[in-house]
């Protein structure tokens, strides 16, 4: 006979073998990264400048070039597991394992739950409260990840006007492009890291391939907004026809500034009528009671003489 105890026990013991094994390929993936970044930094010291004249990636970008071809989900994902030094090519593998983990684990719990709490006996409904909880486990770290990258869209979007006049003043001093991001990158780490990030990979994409267009463009397909795109269409116009980049970075800048006035003033505008809600349902009967009350107590003591 089916024990479900015992099956609550084997899936957790599934589940920590699983943790387990993630930590140990963790360890032994940090440890191979130090290694490999420990010999190029000799080899850097020993040849200086590498081959070509172009200059070689920051060290915190280049450990984000590999995300470039990561699109969706994969690339959010691969973005949480940078800090532990996982290597973002084994992101979609990962993601895909901790989907079918999610639906396993969620599939166990309600066939669980379901026998143990509800009752439930016929193989037909435990079936059904199976796939359903393996449909929500295989669904769950979508909408997680989705919701991690609308809020990283929403950080660069509020950033990217900080970062744009920070740009003007660079260029104004007389520094290129790809030195200007290079320059501002830090100075936004702790007050704007989703912006000083997506900068960071643009910088060393522009170093390393040999068209700024397709630097740029990556740069939009990685964000996908609206304001990022006019900007990278406004930037490539600019390195194309040889127009002064700091004048078109002026006029960004204050496009820039504009929008964020306008939604403030929408905002704004909208909040009488997101008032009225709480306003009927919390303010007016306060006040019909104050001022209704006591004539309603005074009828009732008539009314009861």
């Amino acid at each position: 006979m089916w024990n479900p105890s015992a099956s609550f026990l084997i899936a957790l013991a599934a589940t920590t073998c699983a943790v387990a094994g993630l930590c140990w390929f963790d360890h032994r993936v940090s440890v191979t990264r130090e290694r490999l970044r420990h010999r190029v930094d000799l080899l850097a010291v020993a040849r200086g400048q590498p081959a070509g004249g172009r200059r070689a990636p920051a060290p915190d970008a280049a450990g984000w070039l590999t995300m470039t071809s990561l699109r969706g989900d994969e690339l959010e994902f691969a973005r949480r597991l940078a800090p532990w030094h996982i290597p973002a090519d084994l992101a979609p593998r990962l993601f895909l394992g901790l989907r079918l983990l999610a639906g396993l684990i969620l599939a166990t719990l309600l066939v669980l739950l379901g026998y143990r709490y509800f009752q439930v006996t016929a193989i037909l409904h435990l079936a059904a409260l199976g796939s359903l909880g393996a449909a929500l486990g295989w669904k769950l770290p979508h909408l997680v990840t989705a919701r991690l990258a609308l809020q990283r869209r929403r950080s660069v979007e509020y950033g990217l006007a900080d970062a744009i006049e920070l740009l003007v003043i660079s260029v104004e001093a007389g520094l290129s492009l790809e030195d200007s991001i290079s320059r501002i990158v830090p100075e936004l780490r702790r007050s704007q890291p989703a912006m000083a990030e997506e900068l960071a990979v643009t910088g060393a994409d522009l170093r390393m391939l040999p068209d700024p267009d397709a630097a740029l463009r990556r740069m939009a397909e990685r964000v996908d907004l609206p304001s990022i795109h006019s900007v990278v269409i406004t930037l490539s116009q600019t390195l194309k026809y040889g127009t002064p980049l700091a004048q078109a970075l002026h006029v960004v800048a204050e496009e820039l500034r504009n929008d964020g006035l306008r939604k403030l003033e929408e905002q704004a505008n909208r909040m009488p009528v997101l008032l009225t809600v709480p306003m009927i349902l919390f303010i007016l009967p306060g006040i019909f009671m104050i001022i209704g009350g006591p004539a309603f107590l005074k009828v009732m003591d008539v009314l009861a003489k």
